[in-house]
């Protein structure tokens, strides 16, 4: 080694480096540029903790030998009494942000689930009416609230849970003196959510808020169609729990947003080749490992709204789907093999996905879905789904199944094989295949269109 060079090791991301390095060179050229998950930057420091400017020249500044130790920006001990305040405040929002969901779930319970279940009126009108506007005061003030990094669950759930306030608000307006009291309460519900949440988004616009508003709008146009038309809720619901099992694989390209600016748009730049006229093109968008950490957060946040809205879409239709396979016929075959699929399709897919959250939603929606079926077949609420001895057994078979199938699930998230990998790739094939045609069996379409 000649005398122009220092040899200097450099711990970075649990591995040891032992470089050499031209005298004077600064520290910063030596370490490893960040990844697109990675904070924009590293802190450098010795080994007993001495920082060291990433200016710093090796040879002069960082003698031979030394031994450099990198840590995320973030991980900065300067910045601790920042991060105490910043976290602080992040609780402190976050407990506001669960006392106006609960507020807004208890003026629901009080004002409007006594029409919908039959009881009538029980708050005067006075309290109703100061309870919307109370509630919609409250609504404006959590859609112009400053913005604040969150995690991707929170992010999900606050964009998905904050409308609530708008459908309790309508709730608590609705007229229960009408014949129709049940469906003007439950629509007004509905599309209270619904136009909250698009109130959200029109205020942040934000990708978990353009989720929120969307899942919330169709559930409202749906609940308005069905009345409307006078279909039967049990063919709708077996439908959607399709929806929401299939549209689980369409979440990698619904989630992933990247400006127009930074994408080639190759068809227009054929058609500009091909042209006379050769329009101004907009400068392309320098991409900076902080716009691609943007699109990166941006994209799970989106994954894990569209995880839980699809999710609540397969727990909304679970009940009625349980229903139909406890019946007689074709239908409650065709529910039966629904039910299945779409369990192990939840079980199996995401497994390749970087979140951990993205792998776990999907099983924690198969769990919920076992206690709920358990809670329809042998708790006193659900006396009356089971109306046949042999319906007994076709319950356990399929609780055997979803659960055999849990574990497989589970199993094969854990197992780095490429052969158990190739094995969960044919079953989820196949269930994401019998999804739709068991769903249109268990919807009784196949009836409808022998009659037409």
């Amino acid at each position: 080694m000649n005398a122009t060079s220092t040899r200097v090791t450099l711990v970075h991301e649990g591995e040891r480096l032992d470089m050499a390095a031209r005298t004077g060179v600064p520290i910063g050229a030596l370490v490893p540029p960040p990844k697109a998950h990675q904070p924009s930057g590293f802190l450098i420091a010795t080994a007993d903790g001495t920082v060291v400017d990433a200016e710093a020249a090796v040879g002069t500044d960082v003698l031979e030998g030394t031994v450099l130790v990198t840590t995320p920006v973030r991980a900065d001990l300067r910045t601790y009494r920042t991060a105490d305040a910043g976290l602080e405040s992040a609780l402190r929002a976050s407990a506001g942000e669960t006392a106006f969901v609960l507020v807004s779930v208890l003026c629901f319970f009080l004002g409007g689930l006594p029409p919908l279940i039959g009881h009538g009126q029980l708050l005067s009108t006075a309290l109703q009416i100061a309870g919307a506007c109370l509630l919609v005061i409250l609504l404006v003030s959590a859609a112009f609230r400053p913005a604040r990094q969150r995690s991707a669950v929170r992010e999900a759930l606050g964009a998905l849970t904050v409308p609530l306030a708008g459908g309790a608000a309508g709730a608590l307006l609705a007229p229960v003196s009408s014949p129709d009291s049940r469906l003007l309460v439950a629509l007004l519900a509905m599309w209270g959510t619904g136009a909250a949440a698009l109130l959200l988004w029109i205020a942040r616009r934000g990708a978990s808020e353009a989720v929120s508003a969307g899942a919330w709008l169709f559930l409202a146009a749906v609940g308005t169609i069905v009345p409307a038309t006078g279909i039967s809720h049990v063919p709708v619901l077996m439908v959607l729990m399709a929806v929401g099992a299939v549209g689980g694989l369409l979440i990698p390209g619904f989630a992933v947003q990247v400006p127009n600016q930074q994408l080639l748009d190759m068809t227009q730049l054929r058609v500009m080749g091909r042209s006379v006229r050769q329009p101004t093109m907009p400068p392309s968008r320098e991409v900076s490992p902080r716009s691609v950490s943007r699109s990166v957060a941006q994209t799970t946040v989106s994954s894990v709204a569209l995880e839980i809205a699809f999710g609540s879409l397969v727990l909304l239709s679970l009940p009625t789907a349980i229903q139909t396979a406890l019946a007689d016929g074709v239908t409650a075959w065709g529910a039966r093999v629904e039910i299945v699929c779409v369990m192990l399709l939840l079980l199996l897919r995401p497994r390749t996905a970087h979140s951990r959250v993205l792998r776990l939603t999907p099983r924690l929606v198969v769990a919920v879905a076992i206690v709920l079926a358990l809670v329809l077949l042998w708790i006193d609420g659900g006396a009356g789904v089971i109306t046949r001895t042999w319906s007994q057994v076709v319950a356990f078979i399929i609780f055997l199944t979803t659960a055999g199938t849990f574990a497989v699930g589970m199993f094969l998230s854990t197992v780095r094989s490429a052969w158990w990998g190739r094995l969960g790739d044919i079953f989820q094939t196949l269930a994401a295949v019998g999804i739709l045609p068991s769903a249109v069996i268990a919807a009784g379409l196949i009836d409808v269109m022998r009659q037409l």
